[in-house]
């Protein structure tokens, strides 16, 4: 074979989206991204139609190596490939053999082409699951494991009517057992059926958190429609900002549909209908609407101030207070009495 005559059919087989292409010129034999050649080209596919569903119709290939120090893949190969409509992009590390055929294609997050490329927008990923990596060890169990949480999983995303508590109650019932057996710690975080976990987990958590304080649901509401002017609002956002902080934070983006239905987006587009969660959720869309207006307004924090105080590392909203109105309205208080007023809207 002609010296890099490989890797130039694979890297034009994946900057023109080329599935037969790539098909022909990997190697069943070899590995990549750490599974089977079958494995990678069905991720590579679904990636593929990620892109193609954003207006993408190809990539620009452009050369450049890993820079990670201490990397495994560091000073090796590869390409950046760039969207040619999003700018949307990926990068992919290239190992080839001696005779220039590519025995492994890896993902690069560190990675600086030789030229520099603008504008550039989102980095995308073509994601492995743990079990579909080639030395995970598929045993009788983990396959009874598996097939009941995909059957579950399935049963719930299919379903065709809108979801009532009721449903999921039963739901979550019904397949508990399953949900137990794959909560070991020995269950890698990025396994197939991670997506019944988080979602058996998610629902779970929703419905603890009407079941626990529906009345007091039912009480913020009706008092939310007595309030007439700012004050008032603000009495209702600090009484209420602990129900709110103890709201799960996956549902605080559900958009209402109809009088009594709510879509989430997020979890398949669920629907969610009945007068418990129309509760639930109207009182979270509120809060959180005034919340973050009260707070640009009252906050005693500048966005650079802010960054600070948050830091990057992960972030419990509900233990530090910057975000809580509470916290900025007493500092306010205080400020003043010592006659040092703090300007409103600082951001």
């Amino acid at each position: 074979m002609k010296a890099n005559a490989n890797l130039k059919h694979l890297v034009n087989g994946i900057a023109s989206m080329n599935m037969d292409v790539l098909n022909t010129h990997l190697k069943k034999e070899y590995s990549y991204q750490d599974t089977t050649k079958e494995i990678f080209l069905s991720e590579l596919s679904k990636l593929f139609t990620n892109y193609k569903s954003e207006g993408d119709t190809g990539f620009t290939s452009y050369k450049g190596k890993c820079s990670g120090k201490g990397c495994s893949g560091c000073s090796k190969s590869g390409f950046q490939f760039v969207g040619n409509v999003t700018r949307n992009y990926f990068n992919l590390l290239f190992i080839t053999d001696g005779d220039g055929t590519v025995t492994d294609i890896y993902e690069c997050n560190e990675f600086i082409t030789a030229l520099k490329v603008e504008n550039l927008e989102s980095a995308n990923w073509i994601y492995i699951h743990a079990d579909d990596k080639v030395h995970f060890n598929k045993t009788p169990e983990y396959w009874i494991k598996l097939t009941a949480a995909m059957a579950a999983y399935h049963e719930i995303v299919h379903e065709p009517d809108p979801l009532d508590f009721y449903t999921i109650d039963k739901w979550l019932q019904k397949h508990a057992a399953t949900a137990k057996s794959i909560e070991s710690p020995a269950e890698a975080p990025g396994m197939k059926s991670r997506c019944f976990t988080n979602l058996y987990r998610q629902l779970t958590t929703l419905q603890n958190y009407i079941n626990s304080n529906e009345p007091l649901l039912e009480k913020a509401n009706a008092e939310y429609r007595l309030i007439t002017d700012e004050k008032s609002l603000l009495d209702w956002l600090l009484e209420y900002e602990p129900l709110y902080n103890k709201s799960p934070y996956e549902f605080h983006d559900v958009a209402k549909q109809t009088e009594n239905s709510y879509a989430a987006n997020d979890l398949k587009k669920f629907v969610f209908t009945g007068t418990r969660y129309s509760t639930t959720f109207n009182f979270i869309a509120c809060y959180r609407k005034h919340h973050t207006e009260m707070l640009n307004k009252y906050g005693t924090y500048t966005e650079e101030e802010l960054i600070e105080v948050v830091g990057h590392e992960q972030y419990d909203y509900t233990a530090n207070p910057a975000f809580s109105l509470k916290f900025h309205l007493e500092r306010r208080d205080e400020e003043g009495k010592l006659g040092f007023g703090i300007p409103l809207n600082l951001n």
